[in-house]
């Protein structure tokens, strides 16, 4: 009990050497580092951009930043390191959930791309105007599809061609469903023919390949089930090993073939890992 004001002095003596530092960063035109910071704002931009989530780079930064001296501080408060071993998800988690959302955003794409193609064809078939059809059919469309079909249309609205923005938006989304879309809209209005037929074939297509993607899921359950068994499993045994016997292991770590085991297993399950994986991805 007698050592906790010197550790909150010592901390705080470390709060106001941070901030003074900082300052003094902040002073300079320049700082060590801040073309790699400014690259990680702008992807964290480029992230929220994509996925349509409010948010920004600097500030997600600056929360980061906060954090982080706040872990510092716990761990001399508290006189362990303990507290910085979250350090490494507070810098990820960010990155990982945005690239999640965006993930999720470009499979979403791809399951409403049948329907808008064929939701295309049926209006095509009563209005005459591609660009009109196209606005009446995103407005039946739900996110996120229909957020990409809005900033295609601002770009028309801003002067862009309609056979860019579409383009754009295929791009942008990252969806195969949507590209193929584009693709039959495009050949279609440029090159001739019966349009709201090439669109229907096309979303009849999108449709069994969605069929077969999800019996391709449902076959491969099994393995990849027992893929996550085959990651997990050498490391659960290892522990409890470990807390029923102690020193079980001590031979693989000690002796010099033990070590060659060691190192012959571990090759062996990276590769039964690796392999099993290649197996499971199966791609239509």
């Amino acid at each position: 009990m007698t050592e906790l004001p010197f550790k909150l002095l010592s901390a705080a003596f470390l709060a106001l050497a941070v901030g003074l530092v900082s300052r003094e960063v902040a002073a300079r035109p320049r700082y060590p580092g801040e073309s790699h910071v400014a690259r990680y704002v702008e992807y964290l931009d480029h992230l929220y951009a994509r996925c349509f989530v409010p948010g920004s780079g600097r500030t997600t930064l600056r929360a980061q930043a906060l954090v982080l001296l706040g872990l510092v501080l716990l761990a001399l408060v508290l006189g362990t390191a303990w507290p910085l071993v979250l350090a490494l998800p507070v810098l990820a988690t960010p990155t990982l959930r945005l690239l999640s959302v965006k993930k999720k955003r470009r499979v979403a794409c791809d399951a409403q791309a049948g329907a808008f193609c064929l939701t295309l064809a049926n209006l095509l078939r009563t209005i005459p105007n591609v660009s009109t059809a196209l606005e009446a059919s995103a407005m039946a469309t739900k996110a996120p599809l229909a957020d990409e079909l809005r900033l295609a249309f601002a770009e028309v609205a801003l002067g862009n061609p309609i056979d860019a923005a579409l383009l754009n938006a295929s791009s942008r989304a990252e969806s195969k469903g949507l590209d193929a879309c584009v693709s039959a809209l495009l050949v279609g209005h440029q090159v001739g023919g019966n349009l709201p037929v090439l669109l229907e074939t096309t979303s009849a297509t999108l449709r069994e390949m969605d069929r077969l993607d999800g019996v391709i899921r449902s076959r491969t359950a099994e393995g990849r089930a027992q893929l996550a068994v085959l990651a997990v499993l050498p490391a659960a045994i290892l522990v409890a090993f470990s807390l029923a016997s102690p020193g079980y292991f001590d031979p693989l770590q000690t002796q010099w073939v033990g070590r060659l085991v060691l190192a012959g297993a571990a090759v062996l399950w990276l590769s039964a890992l690796f392999l099993a994986k290649a197996i499971l991805m199966v791609d239509i």
